[in-house]
């Protein structure tokens, strides 16, 4: 049995939504209050199609949404404006770049594949900021935008250090390729620069200090990221 009282037309607690045109509870708008609990203003469209216009007005230009919301973060973590870091921090200079990187053609500075996605497109800060108001190093021109990947092998390292700890790895990378296409099998280069093979029980003797430690080989292929800082 339904006990449910049908009522024509609207609740008194509903208002008509200006842009879908359906009644909605008063909560689903949002509201102007003054020094009092009354409410002086309801805005004339709902929380659900404001909403709705905002994800248009960001998929419009994409590239420029995303950059906005990653200055917005710095700005909020430097005690200062989005309009700050767009302008006097120079992040309206990455927009083109990042919707550069987000075509078909985009690959990461670091390692030269294609990104997994949007979010896999990290601001890397070539010196790490020292203080979350270090103008200096937080300017556009110490940006660079790589992988996720790559950003966290890096992380807070020196620049020098981490480019040279990269080409170490590539170069370990194609002596373990070489020595793989000579049916070596796997294996890994030891401190001493020897190859070691796994497929060799006697590898089992090497101490493990003999051994690449596990950060060290080549990275190779990206994993998604849902971090947009450093």
């Amino acid at each position: 049995m339904n006990n449910h009282i049908e009522l024509e037309g609207p609740r008194p607690c509903e208002r008509r939504c200006k842009s879908c045109k359906e009644w909605k509870h008063h909560s689903r708008y949002h509201v102007k209050v003054g020094n009092s609990t009354i409410a002086k203003y309801f805005d004339s469209v709902c929380r659900d199609c404001r909403q709705r216009e905002r994800n248009e007005k960001k998929n419009a230009d994409r590239p420029l949404a995303i950059i906005r919301n990653r200055a917005s973060v710095a700005a909020r973590k430097a005690g200062t404006t989005t309009d700050f870091f767009m302008v006097q921090m120079n992040y309206r200079a990455l927009v083109p770049l990042m919707r550069a990187l987000m075509s078909e053609e985009g690959l990461c500075l670091g390692c030269g594949h294609a990104f997994v996605n949007e979010r896999d497109i990290h601001i890397d800060h070539i010196a790490p900021p020292r203080n979350p108001k270090d103008w200096a190093r937080l300017h556009a021109r110490n940006l660079r935008l790589t992988c996720g990947s790559c950003n966290g092998t890096k992380s807070d390292k020196k620049h020098t250090d981490w480019l040279d700890e990269q080409e170490g790895a590539r170069i370990s990378n194609l002596v373990l390729q070489s020595k793989a296409s000579e049916n070596q099998g796997d294996g890994y280069i030891s401190r001493s620069g020897e190859f070691i093979s796994t497929a060799d029980p006697q590898s089992e003797l090497f101490s493990e200090s003999d051994q690449e430690p596990e950060s060290a080989p080549f990275h190779g292929g990206f994993q998604t990221s849902l971090n947009f800082d450093d």
